[in-house]
Parts: structure tokens; sequence; C-alpha cells
């Protein structure tokens, strides 16, 4: 079965390889810092890489960032233009404007409509800038499969809103998720509260099992009409547009091969160590992110670490790149980022381009926070390879 996963996949890589060639325009692009943002931290707790869910916004026509931080209880906004806080959302965990404990993330839909996930009960709630509940949104999944993630809880969390429509990641990570009525993403009308369930995700990959939950949790961006959703063990992206059929495109790195399933149907059992291995040493795709700035896509991919490596330093990461795809989801560049200067799913779109948390400077000062953005920049000539750095690891 194993040999014929591969050798399909590699079948399709291959034409998909020839596509992207004969249409491709042969232009390469590399990310290249291109300025910074600095914000004036008011948290009361320092950042932390594995916690605190940021996400861009227009806070009354100022161009804004906002910030959670699960231990905090509060969502702060900050502006963009001069760095001060512009508003302080209180987080309730009792009363009537109860959110809950486990807040993980949430989305700005205006200034007095924001989403707030809470990862404990698998609920959104919808409050207002002081904290009022307006409304709450329970995944219907919940109570019929026990305890499934509906929604996911790992950063960063696809959240978006389109057309009074609120849409997020909502496949089921066990084995509900596994048979035909596996589903990818979640649309949640925001007057009514109804659910609708959208797209699939790739049949070829809908069968076989992987050991890491996060293998299997999709990311999206929107373009106007196009979702366009990135499987993590899949090289391949999806784009759906209103009710046509399906697109796949080819995005891979150019350091990853075959994404190999650990099984190719549910196991009865895994070995907890076999699986912390798997989970490490497989790479996967993380984020895909859409420019609306200079309409570019970008996909960050997680390289592994070699066997050795990990076995020796336990180091759970080889590498990260960002993947540059152009408007037609063709793949014209790919760029290294140094993980350990940048916090990669610590990331927001503006018009100064893709921007980053720099941790390395936070290191240094934990009462602010600095923001690098990067753009594509056409390269100067063809170089042999696709693969462009900057602020290579030291290691």
């Amino acid at each position: 079965m194993n040999m014929i996963f591969r050798f399909t996949e590699k079948y399709i890589t291959l034409l998909f390889l020839l596509t992207n060639v004969f249409f491709a325009s042969g232009q390469e692009y590399e990310l290249q810092k291109s300025g910074s943002k600095k914000i004036e931290l008011t948290l009361s707790t320092a950042y932390n890489k594995s916690y605190t869910y940021l996400e861009a916004t227009e806070w009354k026509s100022i161009p804004s960032i906002a910030l959670l931080n699960h231990k905090v209880k509060s969502i702060e906004v900050y502006s963009l233009t001069n760095g001060k806080l512009l508003e302080s959302i209180p987080l309730f965990e009792d009363g009537p404007n109860r959110v809950g404990n486990s807040t993980t993330a949430f989305h700005i839909y205006a200034p007095d409509s924001i989403f707030v996930f809470d990862s404990g009960p698998l609920m959104f709630s919808l409050i207002n800038n002081k904290g009022e509940k307006l409304n709450s949104y329970q995944n219907s999944d919940a109570e019929i499969l026990g305890n499934p993630i509906p929604f996911v809880p790992y950063k960063p969390l696809s959240i978006q809103s389109k057309n009074g429509k609120l849409h997020v990641t909502g496949i089921r990570v066990y084995k509900p998720f596994y048979d035909d009525k596996g589903k990818l993403l979640v649309s949640i009308n925001i007057k009514t509260g109804k659910e609708e369930y959208l797209f699939r995700r790739p049949q070829f990959y809908e069968k076989v099992f992987y050991a890491s939950p996060q293998a299997a949790l999709p990311h999206f961006a929107i373009n106007g009409e196009f979702f366009v959703i990135s499987t993590p063990s899949s090289n391949y992206i999806q784009v759906n547009e209103k009710d046509k059929p399906a697109k796949y495109y080819l995005a891979k790195s150019a350091e990853i091969d075959t994404i190999m399933p650990y099984a190719t149907k549910m196991p009865s059992f895994i070995d907890p160590n076999t699986m912390a291995e798997e989970s490490v040493l497989k790479p996967n795709y993380q984020s895909i992110i859409y420019d609306p700035y200079r309409n570019f896509y970008y996909r960050i991919a997680k390289i592994p670490p070699t066997k050795d490596q990990w076995m020796s330093t336990k180091r759970r990461i080889g590498k990260m790149t960002v993947i540059i795809l152009d408007e037609n989801f063709q793949k014209v560049g790919e760029t290294e980022i140094d993980y350990t200067k940048y916090d990669v799913n610590g990331f927001f779109m503006s018009k100064e381009g893709l921007n980053f948390v720099n941790m390395e400077k936070y290191g240094q000062n934990e009462d602010e926070l600095v923001f690098d953005a990067f753009v594509p920049v056409r390269k100067s000539g063809r170089r042999n390879g696709i693969s462009s750095r900057f602020d290579l690891p030291h290691h």
C-alpha cells in the first residue's frame, strides 16, 4: 500500500510540476525586509510564542494590531501608527459575560463585535469592546461526538469573516474525521448562528492516518470568492471558487518530498514515543496567507531535523521557509526564515508586508514588540535552485 501511495503521489507531483513549469512566468522572487513597526506593551505578562494570539485590524479607521494572552484575560489593541494602546477589552471568566477560561484566539469583526474562542467548551462568544456578551455559538458536534476538536485550538488559528459569516477551520481530528463525513471548514452565520460545513480534505489524503494531529489541521486564506486551503500533510493547495469544482496547485517546498502517512488506516494503538518521533520528523505546512496589497500568497513550511539531530539535540525544527505563490497560484520563490529570531506563527499582513514578531529584539526589551516586515522582491537574475535565505539560523 505504501508503494502504491508513494508511486501515485509522485506521478501526480510530476504531472503538476510539468503543468506548473509550462505556465509559470519563470520570474523568481525572494522575501526581503522592508521595514519595522514597534508597539509599547502594556500587557501584564510577557509575550508567549505558544499562547499569544495576534491579528491585524482597522480599529476605528486606525491600522492596528490586537494581541491576546489568555493569562491576561484581555485583548489589547495597539496603533501601528504610533505604537500606543488604543483599547483594552476584558475577557470575563464568570458571570453573564463569561467567555471561558481557556481562550486561545479571537477575531475582530467590528470594534463592537469581537469573537472570542474558548477551547474548553469549544465555543465562540460574541462580545463588544466592554467585554459584554452579545451572543454565543456552540458547535453542534460537541455533544454528539463526545470530545472532538471541531474548532482548532492550535496557533495560528484560521478565523476570518466575510459577507456576514464567520469562517473557521473545523475538522475533527480523531476517528470521526477519517470517515467519509470529514469536514474541512465551518461557516457560521453571524446573525442566526446557523452552521454550514464547507469543503472537504483532498480525497487522496482522506483515509490515511498521520501520527501528529496537526498534520490534519488545515489553514485557509480568503481572496474575494477564492478559498485557498493549505493541508499540512499535502504538497498541494486546494482552491475553491463559488460552486466550481476544487482545483489543486502544487505549492511544495524544495526541501520536502512525499509526506508519507503513519498508516493507511486508523491504527488501534499508537506507541506514545513513536508518535512523538513521527510528529517531529515529518515535514508539514503551517499557514497560508494572502497578501492583498501585492496579490501574492505565502505558505509557511516546517522542515524537520534529521533523526540524528533529533536524537542528539532534541531540536524539533530543522528550518522554516516561506513559499511565495503568485496570483495564479504558481510558485515563484522560497525564502528561509530564521525561526530562532522570528516567531513564524506570530505574523500579520500590512501595507508594509508580511510581518513577524522579532523575538531577538523582544529578548532585549520585554516592554516592546518589534514587527519586521518582508515583501517579495524580484531577483536580479535566475539562480540554480529556488531557495534564498536571510537571517540564517546558527547551529
